[in-house]
């Protein structure tokens, strides 16, 4: 197989110096010559291709499909399946590091909302974690853990480009089924509908065991910083809105940069001053 490189323009201005072609990026502000272009097609040389591609194809096409399927499960308590495919659940293996995406998800107002009306709640809460943790399947995530009122979910794969680009798409997806699904069926049968404030990161983590030999306790965990990053990220949005962190903006393709705004955030909360944060539109 031989695979030709072309600089997108919707990314890359052309322009002549010294009698070279170089290259500017609009998004990231670097610029590459032709040299560096030839060291990057040398060093690609038996480097690995991978894919990784949802499941969902349409995200509206689906949500409308699940919409009925929300329904149905509300007024007969029968759960009704997707036909798209959802990757299992598979646990983390301890005493390994590696980068990941990290993926945020928070209820606003569950507080309130749990206080005001516990058993109505409950019911929208369990059919969001079950609608939305399908979709973290179907784009090959996996659910973390539930916080209470919202849940953590992470993508791990060799291809981190292509992970951060399905983590937009996934976090976008979340956003589409609460609209279009998961309120309208739960405003109709008299359950309190719901808004979602997402954030994403990209960094390394450390899969660490825990345990207490005392009490017999053992448990994996996840050691990031950006982990946490997602979590203060998420806090700064905006009701249905999703914001991603500079580390996970710098891999993004240019269909997804495109889509993103900086917004002005107190970075204190992140631990670095100016840290950039974009939200997905």
């Amino acid at each position: 197989m031989q695979i030709a490189l072309r600089p997108d323009p919707r990314r890359y201005e052309a322009y002549e110096k010294g009698g070279k072609t170089y290259y500017r990026d609009r998004y990231l502000g670097f610029h590459y010559g032709p040299e560096v272009i030839a060291q990057m097609a040398q060093k690609m040389a038996g480097t690995p291709v991978h894919y990784l591609a949802p499941s969902v194809e349409n995200s509206e096409a689906y949500a409308a499909i699940r919409c009925e399927a929300v329904r149905h499960e509300i007024s007969t308590g029968e759960y009704i399946a997707p036909e798209e495919d959802a990757d299992e659940h598979q646990s983390l293996s301890p005493n390994a590091r590696r980068a990941m995406t990290f993926i945020s998800v928070d209820i606003c107002g569950s507080t309130k909302l749990r206080a005001k009306m516990p058993v109505e709640f409950d019911q929208a809460f369990t059919i969001l974690i079950k609608e939305l943790g399908t979709v973290v399947g179907q784009f090959h995530g996996t659910m973390f853990k539930l916080t209470g009122d919202g849940f953590l979910a992470y993508i791990d794969h060799p291809s981190f480009n292509s992970a951060c680009d399905q983590t937009v798409d996934m976090c976008l997806t979340f956003l589409v089924v609460l609209r279009d699904s998961i309120n309208p069926a739960l405003k109709e049968s008299g359950l309190p509908e719901l808004s979602i404030r997402v954030g994403a990161y990209f960094g390394d983590a450390t899969i660490r065991s825990l345990s207490i030999p005392k009490t017999g306790f053992s448990t994996t965990d996840i050691a990031s910083d950006a982990l946490n990053r997602a979590a203060k990220v998420q806090g700064s949005c905006n009701p249905n809105e999703l914001r991603v962190g500079r580390n996970l903006y710098e891999l993004l393709h240019v269909q997804w940069l495109e889509r993103t705004v900086q917004v002005p955030l107190n970075s204190d909360a992140l631990g670095q001053d100016e840290y950039p944060v974009y939200r997905v539109i």
